[in-house]
């Protein structure tokens, strides 16, 4: 009985390095969108939600993407979340 291999299915030995380099490339470009948008909230002292979701289309980050990593952020105590009567709407505020 002969077995025949694939050409599809070759593994190479080292190919479970190079997915932990995937994964650390995730975790670099979720600080990297953390420092984006700390930054953002610094420059702006306050930024309300929609003008945060206004940069954040400019810089091409999606919508769950920025949520995520605001609600890292706040998790962390960088920045403060709160409802601002006059505007009607959430304001972010550097910690």
């Amino acid at each position: 009985m002969d077995k025949k291999k694939k050409g599809n299915s070759l593994i190479d030995i080292l190919s479970f390095l190079e997915e932990e380099t995937v994964e650390e490339a995730e975790k670099v470009d979720v600080q990297s969108i953390q420092s984006k948008v700390l930054a953002f909230i610094r420059e702006s002292g306050k930024a309300t939600k929609s003008n945060l979701y206004k940069w954040a289309k400019e810089q091409k980050i999606a919508p769950a993407e920025l949520y995520k990593n605001v609600k890292a952020l706040q998790n962390k105590n960088l920045i403060k979340v709160f409802f601002d009567e006059s505007s009607g709407e959430l304001v972010y505020e550097a910690a």
